[in-house]
């Protein structure tokens, strides 16, 4: 019964929004977009498709549909993942992978000398800097140590 109050809500916002958007609301077409909604999770595409079907393409639509996105109720993965076969799954991981792979670059040899001779430029100016102090840190101890030795 959750869902079904749940839905009944999300049914009673689309009832109100469509008459801000269109000027009137009917049951057949609150059910209508409740129903696409439900299988679209893109608000933009859902935008053009209710575009198609007569809403206005403009900011209010759209807003509509982001909204109306977000306040759907959607079956878990496992109903989803039925719906795509698993042909399809496999080529939209292989898109996803082919997106993020465009991002990476091959390092080329000069940048990778590049990243070289900046690694052996730290490590000598850490050595130096552990050079002087750890001189100057036995120097303090020394100091300490006769300092001690007179009182």
């Amino acid at each position: 019964k959750k869902t079904k109050k749940m839905g009944d809500d999300v049914r009673l916002w689309v009832n109100d929004k469509l008459h801000e958007v269109l000027g009137f609301s009917e049951k057949t077409v609150v059910d209508f977009v409740v129903e696409l909604a439900k299988k679209e999770t893109n608000p933009n595409i859902l935008t053009q498709k209710l575009s198609d079907f007569g809403l206005p393409n403009n900011q209010s639509t759209i807003t509509f549909c982001n909204e109306l996105i977000s306040r759907v109720p959607r079956s878990s993965s496992i109903g989803s993942s039925t719906s795509m076969s698993s042909y399809q799954q496999e080529q939209r991981e292989k898109q996803i992978l082919q997106k993020k792979n465009v991002k990476y670059q091959i390092l080329e040899e000069e940048e990778d000398h590049a990243v070289k001779e900046f690694e052996k430029e730290i490590e000598k100016l850490s050595s130096k800097s552990n050079k002087k102090s750890s001189s100057s840190s036995s120097a303090i101890p020394v100091k300490n140590i006769r300092k001690r030795g007179r009182l």
